[in-house]
């Protein structure tokens, strides 16, 4: 079963923390070694805040769909 069953575009959201201005990673997916530090995650208190990241990495989306 595909993780992108049934998403759309808001299920890509990265919003900027509002608390530590960083772009919020994907809820429950693993950050690269390279990206961290680079990405607002559970280390900041707002990364559970609103505005909510969505649970997939920009471009997964249309990824998932090419053929």
């Amino acid at each position: 079963m595909s993780v992108t069953l049934g998403c759309t575009a808001a299920c890509e959201a990265a919003p900027r923390c509002t608390t530590c201005g960083l772009t919020k990673a994907p809820q429950g997916r693993s950050v690269p070694a390279a990206m961290a530090g680079g990405l607002c995650d559970d280390g900041c208190p707002g990364y559970r805040q609103e505005p909510r990241a969505g649970h997939l990495w920009s471009g997964e989306l249309v990824r998932s769909r090419e053929p």
